[in-house]
């Protein structure tokens, strides 16, 4: 897994602080091997995602718990990239000062899904065909079908 390229990241806010993140791969794999980092970096307390589509999934979390997880995340990416991780020696914080600013950054290009219930929307007009009965009583007005 580098640097969360491969992946696209967007949320749903409620207005309890909670929120919805959608995470996007490539393939089924790929996201699910996310959300187990997500899980592993307890973003999460779901043991499953929301599966949406074939690379799509779901899970629910806290911002306070998401930040902290992608600083997780990213510290661990740059820890585990080999010999770019020595380069953190000796800097004062290490690696964490980079790890918060790549995290910063990817949530910041995250999209917020519209979750705004939309009231006096156009609907789409159907039509089944024809109406009819052979019983004309039940076109009476005020009355039940064959009364």
């Amino acid at each position: 897994m580098k640097m969360m390229d491969d992946i696209k990241l967007t949320y749903i806010p409620d207005s309890h602080g909670w929120i919805k993140v959608y995470l996007q791969a490539p393939n089924a794999e790929l996201a699910e091997a996310w959300f187990n980092s997500f899980w592993n970096h307890n973003a999460t307390s779901q043991d499953e995602p929301e599966w949406i589509f074939d690379n799509e999934l779901a899970f629910c979390t806290t911002w306070d718990k998401f930040k902290r997880a992608m600083n997780d995340i990213y510290l661990f990416i740059l820890l585990n990239e080999g010999e770019e991780s020595n380069c953190f020696k000796g800097c004062e914080g290490g690696a964490m000062p980079y790890a918060k600013e790549l995290a910063k950054a990817k949530i910041a290009e995250m999209e917020k899904k519209d979750s705004s219930m939309r009231y006096g929307r156009q609907g789409h007009v159907y039509t089944l065909g024809e109406v009819y009965t052979n019983d004309e009583k039940s076109f009476t007005s005020g009355r039940n079908a064959g009364e």
